[in-house]
């Protein structure tokens, strides 16, 4: 029999509440080692996105620093070690100047940090750097060949302009000479910019502009078109069911922000996406499975945590009753093959774990889950790094998360503010 809340007093249930809810997926451990299982869903769910992402108008203001560098009228040649140091210099700019411009702080990058008088180890571009290139912002450079790009266009701007020296033309134009530009910006974006840079500090802004976003929305469409992003950007119906998901039902056991792709997913969602895309329908219902599974484990996990003990027991009697339903609905060879992991390093002691974790769920055997998961534990980590079993960690809090969202918060808030400058209005 389910035991609900009715066998609890308020302030367990708020108690257990608090340990469940507090937690975020950004900041989870992988304690069981299924991370590359998470990563290659949410890659192909919401290609693009980070869990370290902020504010949208971040694929911008990366791009035009570095655009803005590209074009500089170089007298000499340009060393590209120096490159990174320069760029820094204007992300701190930037940062510097958003801070004096905005009352809300919130999503700025450096905000913590420029208060000790310090600027961040890993700015804005680093963090978007992978994203602008699947969004097509950028063509195929790592960070180091970048760096010797840049050095050879401005090579190429100084000839060209040597050359214009020795003749009567003086009227060209030398931004993308010799070379074209690396950055795929709309001009009106790009001198719209030029104008706000001019007064940084009396115009900065962490918010889309209407081009920005509808170039924003047209990028994930145009060069991710087979994701759940591009169709959420695409089917208004699916979007107001997703951005709907995203409210918190205080009557879930396992609710709240990382719940989300699995309540848009039950919740009209996967109807209309099989009406729009079966094939992507498939992907994500292979994608709420196998997090539904990751649940169980992640419980069987925690409750064997000093100190955790009590919450575990109580996520369990939750869970329980479905735990074999849970297991049956698993296909953890197509999971597998779906997602191409047939080759990567660690897939045949994953595939083990998975496949002893999914016959104690259908089983119903905690006991046998709860030392699958121990003996996981201890074949992934370090001998000090191994949670279960020790008393002398302190307090601890519930680890590894719940479900998986697969970055699906991420993709909805950058929904939501190309949504907030009028992107979807065309």
């Amino acid at each position: 029999m389910q035991i609900g809340w009715i066998d609890f007093s308020p302030e367990e249930r708020e108690r257990t509440l608090m340990v469940l809810h507090n937690l975020q997926e950004p900041g989870s451990v992988d304690e069981l080692g299924i991370g590359v299982v998470r990563d290659a869903f949410a890659n192909r769910l919401f290609p693009g996105t980070s869990t370290l992402f902020t504010k949208a108008r971040y694929f911008f203001l990366t791009a035009y620093l570095m655009k803005g560098l590209e074009t500089g009228n170089d007298s000499k040649r340009r060393d590209p070690r120096s490159l990174r140091s320069e760029y820094n210099n204007l992300e701190e700019q930037c940062a510097r100047g958003l801070l004096s411009r905005l009352e809300n702080h919130e999503g700025i990058i450096g905000r913590v940090t420029l208060t000790q008088g310090k600027w961040v180890s890993r700015g804005p571009g680093e963090i978007y750097w992978a994203s602008l290139h699947a969004l097509g912002f950028l063509k195929p450079f790592s960070p180091t060949s970048y760096t010797h790009y840049f050095a050879y266009a401005s090579d190429a701007r100084m000839r060209y302009r040597e050359s214009l020296s020795e003749s009567t033309d003086d009227g060209a134009n030398d931004d993308n000479v010799a070379v074209g530009s690396v950055w795929n910006i709309p001009p009106t974006c790009w001198h719209a910019w030029e104008e706000q840079w001019r007064n940084w500090r009396d115009s900065a802004s962490i918010a889309l502009t209407d081009q920005e976003a509808d170039f924003l929305k047209t990028q994930i469409i145009k060069e991710q078109p087979k994701s759940l992003f591009a169709l959420l950007m695409q089917d208004e119906t699916l979007r107001t069911i997703a951005l709907a998901s995203q409210q918190i039902d205080e009557n879930d056991y396992f609710g709240g922000g990382e719940s989300s792709f699995h309540s848009f997913f039950h919740h009209a969602g996967f109807d209309r996406l099989e009406e729009r895309s079966p094939k992507l329908a498939a992907l994500c219902l292979l994608a709420d499975c196998f997090s539904e599974f990751v649940l169980g484990c992640r419980i069987a996990y925690n409750m064997q945590l000093t100190g955790l003990e009590w919450a575990g027991a109580d996520a369990w009697e939750q869970f329980s009753p479905r735990a074999s339903e849970v297991a049956h609905k698993l296909s953890i060879d197509e999971t597998i093959i779906e997602l191409n992991l047939t080759h990567h390093a660690g897939f045949l002691p994953l595939r083990d774990f998975l496949q002893k974790a999914q016959q104690a769920m259908l089983d119903s055997d905690i006991d046998k889950l709860k030392r699958v998961v121990r003996e996981r534990e201890r074949d992934i980590k370090r001998k000090q790094q191994v949670k279960i079993g020790r008393d002398d960690l302190g307090e601890i809090g519930w680890r590894g998360g719940l479900r998986l969202p697969y970055r699906y918060n991420q993709g909805l808030a950058i929904i939501r503010e190309i949504d907030q400058a009028g992107g979807f209005n065309a």
